[in-house]
């Protein structure tokens, strides 16, 4: 018998699949921006995250319930704070000198994003931390605190009863306005420590059962186990970055190949191979770009793409 030194985990194909004539919305941590940066380097259309990287269930239920619907941003989310104005509902990247400069950000991609929920099947869900911060002002449940003193907020833990309750009436709505939607659910493997160790165990283990609860409930919501792949199939820091906190290269890259094995067809990942391919020759750099060697690299690359473009037209 041969000895295997790690736990191997199976993983069972998806009851459907992904394929290139799909558009995927992608929403959540920075893992979903992994997966979603993967998928559109392998030409598949995407969108990601058009509200910045959010973390947990309720933010990500109220960005969903704004791009696939059609109420107006909600202007009692903005805050000034040390001369910047900034968006309780979105990532720092929105934060502005001015109010009407923030608005005009959130509501280009609010109107971009339900361009593009309108083409949507697929849905990419990632929870990255049931940890929430509360305005003491309003109450609200904040994406983002943008560093302004603990002091303004009330943190605490969300209960399962309110991840769930505040996804489940979003998630039907969708499926109800969309009937093709198929919706993936995971937990980011990214450990949230600031808080420490105990802490962030009981904020997965919530969403955990969030994500068994929604899988339970909605038959058009599917889990894939991102979060047990490196914690218990990879399981040693080899597989992190240099923060011992992120998953590494190889790890994402492990990740990635099992996303692929549950949801590529056999089709899709014959066209994956072949983009993949001009991607990688895209990657090269070589040390003289005079060279004629650069130039038949740069034919060669034309050529190949042409090809396939004319085969699949459908490629982005």
């Amino acid at each position: 018998m041969k000895n295997v030194f790690r736990t191997v985990l199976t993983y069972p194909k998806a009851g459907f699949e992904i394929g290139y004539h799909d558009h995927i919305c992608a929403i959540g941590s920075c893992f979903a921006e992994n997966m979603s940066g993967l998928l559109q380097s392998g030409r598949f259309s995407v969108d990601a995250n058009p509200f910045g990287i959010l973390y947990n269930p309720v933010s990500i239920a109220e960005a969903l319930l704004l791009i696939f619907g059609k109420d107006s941003y909600p202007e009692e989310n903005l805050v000034d704070h040390g001369g910047l104005w900034h968006s309780f509902m979105h990532h720092g990247r929105f934060t502005s000198t001015s109010r009407e400069a923030l608005l005009e950000k959130i509501d280009t991609e609010l109107e971009r994003a339900r361009r593009s929920a309108k083409k949507c099947t697929r849905i990419l869900l990632t929870l990255g931390s049931a940890t929430v911060y509360q305005y003491r002002e309003s109450g609200k449940i904040v994406a983002n605190c943008h560093k302004i003193p603990n002091n303004f907020f009330v943190k605490r833990r969300l209960s399962v009863e309110e991840c769930t309750e505040s996804l489940i009436p979003v998630l039907q709505k969708i499926k109800k306005e969309n009937p093709d939607i198929e919706i993936i659910v995971s937990v980011s493997p990214v450990r949230h420590l600031r808080d420490g160790f105990t802490e962030n165990q009981l904020s997965k283990s919530t969403l955990l059962l969030c994500c068994e609860a929604l899988q339970k409930q909605l038959p058009f919501v599917h889990y894939f186990p991102a979060y047990e792949m490196l914690m218990d199939d990879l399981r040693d820091y080899r597989f992190y970055n240099a923060d011992m906190i992120h998953p590494g290269e190889m790890a994402i890259g492990y990740i990635w190949d099992q996303f692929r094995e549950s949801f590529f067809s056999e089709e899709t990942g014959k066209i994956y191979a072949e983009v993949w391919e001009i991607e990688r020759l895209k990657a090269h750099r070589p040390h003289h770009p005079e060279s004629s060697e650069s130039a038949q690299l740069k034919n060669r690359i034309a050529e190949k793409t042409l090809e396939l473009e004319a085969r699949y037209p459908f490629l982005r």
